[in-house]
């Protein structure tokens, strides 16, 4: 975000009053930027920071995040902890050859089958442990900040026990990129709903337009 600056608004709680503030995002500006550096950086409890995309106004618009390895690890856990609401939908995805080919890792709905294609919390078996699971886990809007995804790319795969010498399992991990593509948020109403302060909607040319934005 913040190029150009724009406006986004988030949600506080503190001793029980919760109230929605609304800040500036600048990317010129370091104490008001949310680069891809803090993607990775090292968190201060007290004082969290955040990478953070464009404001968008269409619930169905895809927000990608590529991160680049630059060679071949086997990544055995990815975890993402939020400054925003948890994504309603999202997935993730692994590159073996550079970004050239992209295939699934996981999926994250409240909705499986409709957004992916996928039942919720399938079974793995011998027979199919390269494929993608989707679980509505991780995707209630609560916390609205501070949520965690967290997957562990062999839980509940069968021959995780024996994973040196399971080929099968040693090529699921392996990865020289992954990619998260936020798929649809939270509805802002459902944002708003328990919330004091502003209603959550910007005002353009006279019509009120829900805003939304991911932070991670």
């Amino acid at each position: 975000c913040g190029r150009p600056p724009n406006r986004y608004c988030f949600f506080n709680e503190k001793m029980g009053v919760k109230t929605k503030m609304c800040q500036i995002c600048d990317a010129s500006d370091p104490r008001s930027a949310h680069p891809a550096t803090y993607l990775t950086d090292l968190n201060n409890a007290h004082n969290l920071s955040c990478w953070q995309s464009e404001e968008f106004h269409n619930p169905l618009q895809n927000v990608t995040l590529t991160l680049s390895l630059n060679k071949k690890f086997e990544i055995t856990y990815v975890s993402l902890q939020f400054c925003s609401p948890r994504p309603e939908s999202m997935g993730i995805f692994k590159s073996m050859d550079y970004g050239k080919n992209w295939v699934p890792f996981q999926y994250y709905s409240s909705q499986c089958r409709k957004m992916y294609n996928k039942p919720n919390k399938a079974i793995i078996s011998k027979q199919n442990e390269q494929e993608a699971l989707c679980t509505d886990g991780y995707t209630d809007l609560y916390p609205l900040t501070g949520g965690l995804i967290a997957f562990s790319t062999l839980d509940g795969r069968p021959s995780a026990q024996d994973f040196d010498n399971s080929p099968v399992l040693q090529d699921w991990v392996t990865a020289t990129d992954i990619r998260v593509v936020f798929s649809r948020p939270h509805p802002q109403r459902d944002q708003d709903r328990h919330y004091s302060g502003r209603d959550g909607k910007e005002e353009e040319g006279g019509m009120m337009k829900e805003s939304y934005h991911y932070a991670v």
